[in-house]
């Protein structure tokens, strides 16, 4: 049984997930010049809560970005090894 793939599809999803990764990348390296601003011109206790969520959402970030690349090298490489497969299935079919 062959499974159907919407090759055009299947790239969108992987061009969404490098955007995804790209401006989640981008927003930590905001959030870090903002924090970096922010450790320059104020001190006191409420700018250390201030620090631990900012730094918890440049972890969250920089984490949204790694694991949005990965997932989009899997499947762009899944794609792959599938179109290698039915392109050598066609190749037998041909010669068979």
């Amino acid at each position: 049984m062959s499974v159907a793939l919407n090759i055009t599809k299947a790239y969108a999803q992987v061009a969404m997930l490098k955007q995804q990764s790209a401006a989640a990348s981008h927003s930590a390296r905001v959030l870090s010049a903002y924090k970096s601003e922010l450790l320059q011109s104020w001190a006191g206790i409420e700018v250390s809560y201030l620090i631990k969520t900012i730094d918890a959402q440049i972890h969250a970030c920089k984490k949204l970005s790694e694991e949005s690349d990965s997932l989009s090298h899997d499947i762009a490489r899944a794609i792959e090894d599938i179109l290698r497969e039915e392109s050598a299935e066609d190749t037998e079919t041909l010669s068979g």
